[in-house]
């Protein structure tokens, strides 16, 4: 993902990291990781990052509920 203030996607992008890094660890509930995002992350670079992962594959049809036709499940 590139934006206009690059440094300041890059701060949400490692912030963002640092939340998955605690969740997987134990060290966070989801609840808690949920606040968090909310909290060091905008929605435009949320967005852009869902998507972005939805492109690459890194989010898969099924994880949001598509069938391999595109259709809504």
């Amino acid at each position: 993902m590139s934006h206009a203030n690059d440094d300041a996607w890059r701060r949400q992008d490692d912030a963002l990291k640092r939340v998955f890094q605690e969740l997987y660890l134990g060290r966070m509930t989801e609840e808690q990781a949920a606040k968090r995002i909310q909290h060091v992350c905008s929605t435009e670079f949320l967005s852009a990052y869902i998507a972005n992962a939805f492109s690459r594959g890194w989010i898969t049809r099924f994880n949001v509920g598509l069938s391999e036709d595109g259709d809504i499940l």
